[in-house]
């Protein structure tokens, strides 16, 4: 369900981060994935067709999902790490990540449970907190920095009630690619100590 691969260059690399200093002026900020809606997570810059950074994206993309159609791409800039979620972008529905900043603590968690639209999973908190299930996995916040991912309501950690399928690392070369509608977060990565911000490739294909 998550395919790491280690196909990304070093020189690749270097053009990606350069969009950062290059095109600030089409820079955006976004609160998706933020625990309350109330903080930016994320600055992004779209990586335009017709660019080289976004024919060398097609062609790692064409690697991995020969038949995708359709790609969207960003230099994104995290703030903050991301509580779980889901990716949705106009019906891609495979996300694909290429770290620009390395540290194998910095971890990405992938569940098993999956959502069409983000209203649907919103009815699925709802009901989830009025149930009174046992946690699958009880210590996982023990195992991860997750604290960021605790409910407010109930003080349970929704993490632990989710059937995990893995997660992946920010290892500088690679690109982690798994179905976006699954649940997903960030590790809490501001632990780390001289770690002040993530840097990455998103995707979005089809």
């Amino acid at each position: 369900m998550i395919n790491t691969r280690n196909i990304v260059r070093q020189d690749e690399i270097d053009l990606f981060k350069k969009v950062w200093d290059n095109d600030q002026d089409r820079k955006f900020s976004d609160w998706y994935g933020s625990s309350d809606q109330s903080e930016i997570t994320m600055e992004r810059i779209e990586i335009l067709p017709n660019s080289k950074e976004y024919d060398i994206i097609t062609g790692i993309v064409k690697k991995i999902r020969p038949e995708a159609t359709q790609v969207w791409s960003a230099y994104q800039r995290q703030l903050k790490p991301h509580n779980i979620h889901l990716d949705t972008l106009d019906g891609l529905t495979e996300t694909m990540i290429i770290p620009l900043n390395h540290d194998p603590l910095a971890k990405v968690l992938v569940w098993s449970q999956k959502f069409s639209s983000v209203e649907e999973f919103q009815e699925f908190l709802i009901e989830w907190g009025s149930l009174d299930n046992e946690p699958i996995n009880p210590n996982l916040h023990n195992e991860y920095d997750i604290d960021h991912t605790r409910d407010p309501n109930n003080g349970k950690f929704l993490a632990e009630y989710l059937d995990l399928i893995g997660d992946f690392s920010y290892n500088l070369g690679t690109i982690n690619h798994f179905p976006g509608h699954n649940l997903h977060c960030s590790s809490d990565w501001t632990r780390i100590p001289g770690m002040k911000f993530k840097e990455l490739v998103v995707i979005h294909t089809n």
